[in-house]
């Protein structure tokens, strides 16, 4: 068992949440509508809840709307909303939580046998329960780790640390069926266990310290020591270079670099891996350093100013390598193809929203090709 390490502050944030709402969910959530079909429907929502089509276009989140296979639903900042799965006459359906700053994608609904469930996990913390005596199957994926959670029975709930890597699953009771990593692989409910998965792929099962499952997920998703002791020997490598390369250009008489530079503070925060959202949204300026895994290619940078416009900036190694210039509202469609090279594996998004706009925005930095 690894030994924990400090939280980070956004999981702070999200167990103090979590502990807030675990007191107040109902153990059975009630149907927003029963037309008898299998479907994703929004059964509340509270807050900054947005759905984003599979054609581009957003929508806030409404008790009754369908979600439709590749669409996504994200709770921006302090908001949760509830999805429910099926049909409650049918005995088929089961329920999702969303909880603070998480984003899911629908993946897959299918009538027969009870229903089954798939939707993919982006990031933040998401509880799935079924109906007493449903067979349902729900399955939660993490697409870029490869990795599912299955339920069968009971409740679970999933967490991820985006910037360990790390994704944890909790049992909601002694008697849920659950599996994760795979399909194969059994959590031991009925020990009260909560598992982890780094992104070294190793597979750590621990006893649940907490007697909310949403809080032990949290909690466990955010103490892989590993994953973090190889994030910060990616940084320090980074300075490293960044250092190198800044004493090589100062013995230089004509510059390396043609473009003027832009200097991109320091984020805040962990560094995030490639290839997931960040649904963060608020004004003023925002920081966030990406892990690519390369030092050269083209990735494809995807955003959502909704509404209220949002400036977007991407800096690579001190240049910007992406702007939209000016604030700009809406969406680049499927994203923006971005080339970079040079010694670097990480670039800097800087989000810039007008104070007092109440603006909220989501972008996405997908892996090079």
């Amino acid at each position: 068992m690894m030994p924990r390490r400090p939280f980070m502050t956004r999981l702070e944030l999200i167990v103090a949440l979590v502990v807030l709402l675990a007191g107040g969910l109902p153990a059975w959530t009630t149907w927003a509508q029963d037309s008898g079909a299998t479907s994703f429907t929004i059964g509340s929502s509270n807050g900054n809840v947005v759905i984003k089509r599979a054609d581009g276009s957003s929508e806030m989140a409404r008790p009754g709307v369908v979600l439709m296979s590749g669409d996504q639903l994200a709770s921006v900042g302090r908001s949760e909303a509830t999805v429910n799965l099926g049909s409650q006459s049918g005995g088929s359906g089961a329920t999702l939580f969303l909880f603070t700053d998480t984003t899911i994608g629908v993946r897959d609904s299918t009538a027969g046998g009870g229903g089954f469930y798939v939707a993919d996990l982006a990031q933040g913390v998401v509880l799935a329960r079924t109906l007493p005596n449903s067979s349902a199957t729900v399955q939660i994926t993490n697409e870029s780790a490869g990795a599912v959670a299955q339920l069968k029975q009971g409740g679970m709930a999933v967490a991820t640390d985006v910037g360990t890597g790390t994704i944890a699953v909790s049992c909601d009771d002694r008697t849920s069926q659950v599996a994760f990593p795979y399909t194969d692989m059994r959590v031991p409910c009925e020990s009260n266990v909560v598992r982890t998965l780094s992104n070294q792929r190793t597979i750590d099962d621990s006893r649940a310290d907490s007697n909310s499952p949403i809080t032990a997920a949290v909690e466990a998703a955010g103490t892989n020591v590993a994953s973090q002791q190889q994030q910060d020997n990616q940084q320090t490598q980074t300075q490293h270079t960044a250092s190198q390369q800044q004493d090589k250009d100062n013995t230089t008489n004509s510059p390396a670099i043609t473009a003027s530079p832009v200097a991109a503070p320091p984020s805040s925060g962990p560094v995030r891996p490639c290839n997931s959202a960040v649904v963060s949204g608020g004004e003023g300026v925002t920081n966030t350093v990406h892990e690519l895994g390369a030092r050269s290619g083209s990735f494809i940078f995807q955003y959502e100013a909704f509404s209220i416009p949002d400036q977007f900036d991407v800096i690579y190694e001190g240049r910007t390598i992406f702007s939209t210039n000016v604030p700009v509202s809406g969406n680049n469609g499927s994203g923006t193809s971005v080339p970079f090279n040079g010694s670097s594996t990480q670039i800097t998004v800087r989000v810039t929203g007008v104070v007092g706009s109440g603006t909220s925005w989501t972008y996405t930095v997908f892996c090079p090709s």
